[in-house]
């Protein structure tokens, strides 16, 4: 079974993300799709023959954050400039790009979330959402400690473990461990999009 980020499939996330007795069996298993990690970027590199040095495979990894959607976009650039030495101007302008309250909606709405949802399962998403970064900031924290601040945000006990797995699943939180970590390229955006509106 492979899961879409689509806002209308939230509601469906909820049981298959609940725990071991899901709603769609106990031969179902849910696979998280990635972005690409350190590794994976290497391996893209290499794929595309472009920002294959160290200084710019960590350059791609913090202006793109993995996500593909900024990858492709990415791509799209080397077309306009395919000699290497453009490579770092190319990043350059993908930042900019992502200074657009256009396009920053592009790539969020790619991803799934919807920052401004008010009511059902999208708007506890985006309070837990809120809640880790408002109480805890964006850096390394224990998983019990994003629960505890989403449910002082006012979410249930229920409706905080589940709303972390969806952030996780939306890639929106990193893991390392029993830590979690707002992913910093979607914060940036998301914080981009709040200032414009």
């Amino acid at each position: 079974m492979v899961l879409v980020s689509s806002p209308d499939q939230i509601g469906f996330w909820r049981d298959l993300l609940a725990g071991q007795d899901t709603a769609a069996g106990d031969d179902d298993t849910v696979v998280v799709l990635r972005r690409y990690d350190r590794r994976g970027l290497r391996d893209w590199t290499q794929q595309h023959n472009v920002y294959e040095t160290e200084e710019r495979l960590t350059r791609l990894a913090a202006v793109t954050g993995g996500w593909p959607i900024l990858l492709d976009k990415v791509l799209e650039l080397r077309h306009a400039h395919q000699d290497q030495d453009s490579a770092l101007e190319k990043l350059e302008k993908l930042e900019k790009w992502l200074t657009t309250k256009e396009n920053v909606q592009e790539f969020i709405d790619a991803v799934g979330l919807e920052p401004t949802a008010t009511a059902g399962e999208h708007e506890l998403i985006r309070r837990c959402y809120e809640a880790v970064v408002g109480e805890l900031g964006v850096e390394w924290n224990l998983e019990a400690d994003c629960v505890t601040a989403a449910e002082l945000a006012g979410l249930s006990p229920e409706d905080a473990p589940w709303a972390l797995a969806c952030l996780e699943s939306l890639q929106a939180l990193d893991r390392q461990g029993p830590r979690l970590r707002v992913e910093p390229v979607l914060h940036q955006a998301l914080g981009i999009l709040s200032a414009q509106d």
